[in-house]
């Protein structure tokens, strides 16, 4: 159990590195530009829709909205970021027990080092 615990904090540990960095240019990557301003918009009353120079444009019809709600659930993009890395830890540990149950230890520390080498950022 106690390896189980040490790879999921690694697995915390290493998505929440970045965060150390000043800015979010490293997080916004040219695809993340258009869900921050879809969640810019959501905030601004513009619902699904970019808001720019206090005016609502067209409504996105491209992008699905769970990504900018979540985003815009937050005060900041770093808050949100910090959650997501929580998330994903927890759903590893979340794998990791699942696997434990079915197969045993090994199995679960196997599907949680895994996951962590799958989904790292």
């Amino acid at each position: 159990m106690l390896a189980l615990a040490a790879i999921v904090l690694v697995s915390l540990l290493v998505r929440l590195a970045p965060l150390i960095r000043p800015g979010i240019s490293w997080a916004t990557k040219p695809d993340s530009i258009g869900y921050i301003h879809l969640a810019n918009g959501l905030v601004a009353g513009c619902g699904f829709a970019r808001a720019e120079f206090g005016h609502c444009l067209q409504a996105e019809l491209v992008r699905t909205p769970g990504y900018p709600l979540f985003l815009a659930a937050f005060p900041s993009m770093r808050a949100a970021l910090a959650v997501q890395a929580m998330l994903g830890a927890a759903g590893i540990f979340i794998s990791a027990l699942f696997a434990w149950r079915w197969i045993g230890i090994t199995g679960a520390i196997i599907v949680a080092a895994s996951l962590v080498l799958m989904f790292l950022p």
